[in-house]
């Protein structure tokens, strides 16, 4: 663990802490202080998990567009024009876009590769 993280850490154990003593001292001003530096915390925390999901869904869609497009590329150069249509097709018709979470992408692209390669 590298410098910075480990001062990230201890920030973050920090506070509770702060506040436990706080709490047991009966200090005012140590319990506020120790809610007020929470609130940024929890701020940074949540923005920079987001920015990690936001990472891991951009290589997961990249990854699997990548495989696709390619064996597409492949089947049309071996002149299965009309097998890459049919499971392009599928594939559309499997695919339901959702802001929650990914929808089987990665999935259902894996899928239809395998399917391309299956040609007949």
């Amino acid at each position: 663990m590298d410098s910075k993280s480990l001062i990230i850490l201890l920030i973050v154990l920090s506070i509770p802490l702060l506040y436990i003593i706080g709490e047991v001292r009966n200090w005012r001003w140590l319990r506020v202080l120790s809610m007020v530096g929470t609130i940024p915390l929890l701020i940074l925390i949540s923005g920079l998990l987001s920015l990690l999901t936001s990472f891991d869904y951009n290589a997961s869609y990249g990854f699997s567009s990548k495989e696709l497009v390619d064996e597409v590329i492949v089947q049309l150069e071996h002149d299965q024009r009309d097998h890459v249509i049919e499971v392009l097709k599928e594939l559309s018709d499997s695919y339901q876009p959702t802001y929650e979470n990914k929808a089987d992408y990665d999935t259902l692209t894996a899928e239809a590769v395998e399917a391309l390669r299956d040609s007949p």
